[in-house]
């Protein structure tokens, strides 16, 4: 069945945390920021976690202005997941950022490399001081340096550029969540910044099924109250952060 999409916007009067005194104007200025979840899903139980067809996460980040200098860049996301939510890699194939060749690969390069794992894909919108730019996303599951899952956000411009989003499973630094996925942002060349980015994960299995045990996939969760709350928290490079809320509905067995 699928699920009610809830976009919450956060502006930023009421998210944003920044003294504005001395910040030089720019054509595109940061107004806040939203968060779209879609968790799509079976009917789950409220206890034992279940297999979600899909999750779309889409992080946007509302800028004001058509071309030129952006006055405030993001350099972490931070995407907070709810404690029904269970994450397992143990079993996919891993692909190593430090790959000769993947960090700087087109898609299809990327995908000669680590199609094996491979784990959903996207697009991301981009601006700044040369307009028009997009991204295709690729998201593969990434090794484990300290024992914690990544995922590696691989995303080839149309400008012919590469920058590679690596994403570390934590537990959550906020109350009220289980996991969260920290996402250290690069800075992009040429002053761009990202305005949009979508990510969709499919159903994927974790490793062959053991006898006797329910078969693991990489995203499964609960439905223990109806309903899922999600949050994204985004620092710039100038010392603003925002907060972006969403929710989501699941149904129980």
């Amino acid at each position: 069945m699928r699920m009610r999409k809830y976009l919450v916007g956060a502006t930023a009067a009421a998210v944003m945390s920044v003294a504005v005194t001395g910040v030089a104007q720019a054509a595109y200025t940061l107004q806040g920021q939203s968060l779209v979840v879609n968790a799509a899903a079976p009917k789950l139980d409220k206890k034992k976690p279940g297999p979600l067809k899909s999750l779309f996460v889409d992080v946007i980040t509302d800028y004001t202005g058509t071309t030129g200098a952006v006055d405030r860049k993001a350099n972490n996301t931070k995407v907070y997941f709810p404690k029904d939510f269970v994450f397992s890699t143990k079993g996919i194939r891993q692909c190593d950022p430090n790959t000769p060749g993947f960090s700087t690969s087109t898609t299809g390069s990327a995908l000669a490399l680590c199609g094996k794992a491979k784990v959903g894909g996207g697009s991301a919108a981009i601006v700044g001081p040369v307009p028009g730019i997009t991204a295709v996303v690729t998201a593969f599951n990434g090794t484990k340096p300290g024992g914690r899952s990544t995922i590696l956000l691989h995303s080839r411009t149309s400008a012919g550029t590469t920058t590679v989003l690596i994403g570390t499973l934590k537990p959550s630094n906020v109350g009220g969540f289980g996991m969260m996925l920290d996402v250290p942002v690069p800075a992009l060349p040429l002053g761009l910044a990202i305005s949009d980015f979508k990510t969709k994960i499919g159903r994927v299995k974790a490793g062959k099924k053991k006898k006797g045990k329910p078969q693991k996939y990489y995203i499964m969760a609960r439905c223990s109250k109806k309903k899922w709350r999600f949050q994204a928290i985004t620092t710039y490079d100038v010392g603003a952060s925002t907060t972006a809320p969403a929710r989501d509905k699941c149904n129980q067995k």
